[in-house]
Parts: C-alpha cells; sequence; structure tokens
C-alpha cells in the first residue's frame, strides 16, 4: 500500500489518497474443464512424490514451484492448463542436475 498526499487544483485542499497493489489469482484449467486456484503445495506434493529417492530438499521444491507460478504471473496471463503446468516442471526438472530421466 503506497500512501500519497495531493493537492486539488481548484480549490488547494489536500487530500490522501492509498494506492494497492492488485494481485491477479492465478486460476488452473483441470482436463474436465473446472476450474481451481493455482496451488503451490500441490506441485510441492507431486515433486516430493517424484523426488522421494532423490536428493532433492524441499526448498528446491518451493524453489520450482514458485519459479512456475513467476513465469505465468510474468506472461499476463490468469488462467494455466494443469497439463502446461506439468510440462513446466518437467522443464525444470531436465533442467536441473536433481533429477535425471
Amino acid at each position: 500500500m503506497t500512501r500519497r498526499r495531493k493537492e486539488c487544483i481548484v480549490c488547494e485542499k489536500r487530500f490522501t489518497t492509498y494506492e494497492y497493489i492488485e494481485e491477479i489469482e492465478l486460476m488452473v484449467k483441470k482436463k474436465d474443464g473446472r476450474l481451481e486456484r493455482f496451488d503451490n503445495d500441490k506441485i510441492i506434493k507431486g515433486l516430493q512424490k517424484a523426488c522421494e529417492k532423490r536428493p532433492v530438499s524441499i526448498d528446491q521444491m518451493r524453489s520450482i514451484a514458485e519459479e512456475i507460478r513467476q513465469e505465468i504471473i510474468a506472461e499476463g496471463r490468469e488462467q494455466v492448463s494443469s497439463s502446461e503446468i506439468g510440462d513446466r516442471v518437467m522443464d525444470h526438472l531436465r533442467k536441473s542436475t536433481m533429477y535425471v530421466m
């Protein structure tokens, strides 16, 4: 939140305005057409299952989930398919040396 003091040009009175950052709520389109909120925890749970016998820390998994969320938001999108999220997770795992396929 940003607080600003301004002055009216006509009456010369001062007033305060408040500015808020509007966050876009990212939605995930499921295969059956339903929409639900993007949830980093779901990605982390999937990564835990995929990497349970690999030396991958929970911090690395959290980092991957947050990077994916930030990438989608940076593209200016409000909606993404669940299969695209899965593809992005696999891309991140392939790029890193922590998961060899």
